[in-house]
């Protein structure tokens, strides 16, 4: 990968996740396109300031290309640590077949995930 390319991958990784102020009653994270370890540590920042607000999490999936197994380790993290907390943690948006055939490649498609 060229240099350009690299600073052009690490920019759009620092946009991955969009944060929608959503209502009082929920913290919604809107994620775009392709979700992968160059963006992992924004990603769990996120959830874990949803987490300690509190509210009901609602996480947008339908937009997303391509998840790495960073990402699907994260979402079943968040959705783990969600439910320990008593907060409920929604996905909504159905996951691209490619990122269901993945799961299925994997051997992660009985994790709830995307349940």
């Amino acid at each position: 990968m060229s240099e350009a390319q690299q600073l052009d991958h690490l920019n759009s990784a620092q946009q991955a996740v969009e944060i929608s102020p959503g209502s009082g009653e929920a913290s919604v994270l809107n994620l775009p396109g392709t979700i992968d370890i160059a963006c992992a540590a924004e990603l769990k920042h996120e959830f874990l300031n949803a987490l300690q607000g509190g509210k009901r999490i609602q996480v947008k999936i339908g937009d997303v290309s391509d998840l790495d197994v960073t990402a699907l380790q994260l979402l079943w993290a968040a959705r783990r640590a969600a439910k320990k907390s008593g907060i409920d943690f929604a996905l909504s948006g159905e996951p691209a077949e490619p990122i269901k055939r993945q799961l299925a490649e994997l051997g992660m498609e009985d994790l709830g995930i995307f349940a």
